[in-house]
């Protein structure tokens, strides 16, 4: 390869240096596939290499697989005639949808073609054209998303849909109802795929097992970027700084249940009221239904929005391994920003509408990184952060073997992670929920933002955790 690499950059040193990644992977190709690889085809070379470049950033295709297999396609016919690119996409009636190309259609110009490039084809339809297959899918629940922008690219592909009477269906895309529950019926249905990991996911979602787990393999990333945090009945005493308490459990969402308190008479009086059930003590009415309570220090050098507190709720898709491909995980690069009603000071903790950040106190419908007052610097390295720590949670799903339910052959699914942004920029992970509510804010007449959000995030999970998986769906 470097004998090559020294002639190119001798002699182009403009091209070299503009597409010195596009070159190695074009040679690694020719290498692969044993092309001849000398000085007398660099042209041929740097010719590939620019149309490996456009494919990616001309038809915005991901895949490094496809690119590369229209790369030997383009070779093989241009031993016989020469195409540019964009004729060979439209003479080949190539579609490409959502970065993905789902077809080439083998038209008239196929009785050209070497039987090598017929087999390059054949496996490209083969790899990538399988979800024109008749495919059966469910949409249940309704977490606030317009469900026509998923339902639009199931059309694309004249996929069936089917209703919870069934007994099979190929894809289930289950959602909650607006009382945080799930459809029952979802579990009856024996399916191909659905999107929802069985309850070894709670070592993620319960925020007790996060803590305690993430702090057992990985102490260094959870002191980082966690806050301490107790069972409430393991300590005796606090010290007299805000603390926040939140409930544990199947129940605990939404916000439900949470008290903040600031010196130790309080958390004595707490105590007093989980463990005797007294019904005239401090937050009764919070913590009657709950006593499996945790204590965390609460965070107050926090990062404001508009003098406001705030915490980004991020899309984080966890996708186990299976047919020997390794377990995924992606964050989405949109998160939304719930802030809090009153202006930010660090007192009065009990006023929940300073402390609280909740969709119903956001004055419109805000997303991460677009609608914060920050740079593109500090931006990447926010969400690089908020990258990392989720990476090493990901490691402890794998390890806890978490996958399907039993009713599904496959299964991804979609966390919703809260996230602190403290005022240096470091960041807190506060939980991980597997109950996401994404309701927009009820007084933003903005809808289109909104829509437009709803579109790119169902984009991404067709692409990240549908897509891969229906794929390969043989019928």
């Amino acid at each position: 390869m470097n004998f090559i690499l020294n002639e190119i950059e001798q002699t182009d040193k403009i091209f070299y240096n503009k597409y010195l990644s596009d070159i190695k992977y074009i040679i690694n190709n020719f290498v692969k596939y044993n092309i001849s690889l000398t000085t007398k085809n660099i042209n041929e070379i740097k010719k590939y290499a620019l149309i490996y470049n456009q494919l990616k950033n001309k038809y915005y295709l991901t895949d490094n697989t496809q690119i590369i297999n229209i790369i030997n396609i383009l070779i093989c016919i241009n031993t016989i005639t020469t195409l540019t690119l964009d004729e060979f996409i439209k003479n080949y009636q190539i579609q490409i949808l959502n970065n993905k190309i789902i077809s080439i259609n083998n038209n008239q110009y196929i009785k050209q073609i070497k039987p090598i490039t017929l087999t390059y084809i054949n496996n490209m339809n083969k790899l990538y054209g399988g979800l024109n297959k008749e495919i059966t899918y469910i949409i249940t629940g309704n977490t606030g998303l317009n469900h026509k922008y998923l339902e639009d690219i199931f059309k694309s592909y004249k996929w069936k849909k089917e209703t919870l009477n069934t007994k099979y269906c190929v894809f289930i895309w289950a959602e909650m109802s607006e009382s945080f529950n799930f459809d029952k019926k979802i579990y009856n249905i024996q399916c191909y795929l659905k999107n929802m990991l069985n309850d070894k996911k709670t070592i993620a979602t319960n925020k007790w097992l996060l803590y305690t787990k993430l702090k057992e393999y990985y102490p260094k990333i959870a002191k980082k970027y966690m806050a301490e945090t107790y069972k409430i009945n393991e300590i005796q005493n606090i010290q007299n700084k805000p603390y926040i308490l939140k409930p544990v459990g199947i129940q605990a969402c939404g916000g439900k249940g949470i008290v903040r308190i600031n010196n130790n008479n309080q958390f004595q009086e707490i105590k007093k009221c989980i463990n005797n059930n007294t019904s005239n003590c401090l937050h009764y009415d919070l913590l009657k239904n709950n006593k499996n309570y945790i204590i965390s220090e609460y965070i107050t050098n926090v990062h404001l929005w508009n003098d406001r507190k705030y915490h980004l709720r991020m899309y984080w898709l966890v996708r186990p391994s299976y047919n020997n491909k390794p377990f995924y995980q992606t964050l989405f690069n949109i998160g939304k920003i719930l802030i809090a009603k009153l202006p930010y000071k660090n007192e009065d903790f009990s006023n929940k509408l300073i402390h609280d950040t909740h969709a119903d106190t956001t004055p419109r419908n805000l997303f991460f990184p677009n609608d914060i007052n920050l740079n593109q610097e500090q931006i990447n390295k926010i969400f690089n952060k908020m990258k990392k720590v989720l990476s090493y949670v990901g490691n402890m799903l794998e390890k806890n073997n978490v996958k399907p339910y039993p009713e599904s052959k496959y299964a991804f699914e979609v966390f919703g992670c809260d996230f602190l942004i403290k005022n240096d920029l470091n960041i807190i992970l506060m939980e991980i929920n597997d109950k996401v509510g994404m309701w927009p804010v009820e007084t933003d007449k903005n809808i289109e933002y909104y829509d437009k959000f709803t579109k790119k995030y169902y984009e991404w999970v067709f692409n990240e955790g549908i897509y891969p998986i229906l794929s390969e769906y043989n019928n």
